[in-house]
């Protein structure tokens, strides 16, 4: 049976942290805020961030609570996107490319790659119900359902209905995540819960 779970991230692991502003002015330099809109525009209709890319992108690692105390091998980064360090790069790159594109980040000086998820899997409209602000529907949902068929082979993907909002996964990402023992991540089967 396949299973969907929404990736998020474990209290006791701390996050690579970069906000967009300064992101955008790594990426643009004198140019930033034409950099800033187009990383906008870019993100909220999920296309290629590898075009505005450059080498030699850094962030650091933040708490994300005070039990925050490991760095993770794989975690969550700003939305449907991952930060993989070198051995969880080489471990899953080729499984999950099809999904997304890599893009290289420096970490606390660490050479890094962010994972931007770029795949969208079916849902199964008929089981979803949407949520309604002012009798206009909205990104939120009552219940999500996704298409076991189409997420069976698959490791990565976001939700349409949601506008790419959260990142999902199949069984078979949990499982060969698990297996490898790469840490940092949690797995949780409610699709539409924030915390």
């Amino acid at each position: 049976m396949i299973t969907v779970y929404q990736i998020k991230h474990p209290p006791e692991y701390m996050s690579g942290f970069l906000n967009i502003l300064d992101l955008s002015k790594q990426l643009g330099g004198e140019d930033s805020d034409k950099v800033l809109r187009q990383l906008h525009t870019t993100m909220m209709h999920k296309e290629p961030l590898s075009p505005l890319w450059k080498p030699g992108v850094s962030c650091i690692f933040k708490k994300n609570s005070p039990v925050s105390e490991k760095v993770p091998d794989i975690s969550t980064w700003g939305g449907p996107r991952l930060l993989l360090n070198i051995r969880a790069y080489e471990l899953l790159k080729e499984r999950i490319a099809p999904e997304g594109e890599f893009l290289p980040i420096t970490v606390d000086g660490e050479p890094m790659q962010v994972f931007n998820c770029l795949s969208f899997a079916k849902e199964k409209e008929e089981l979803c119900v949407r949520k309604y602000f002012q009798g206009k529907p909205t990104h939120e949902l009552e219940t999500l359902y996704f298409d076991g068929e189409d997420v069976a082979d698959r490791y990565l993907f976001m939700s349409k209905l949601q506008g790419g909002s959260f990142l999902y996964c199949s069984t078979q990402f949990k499982a060969l995540v698990e297996e490898l023992g790469l840490e940092g991540l949690r797995f949780d089967e409610n699709l539409l819960s924030p915390f």
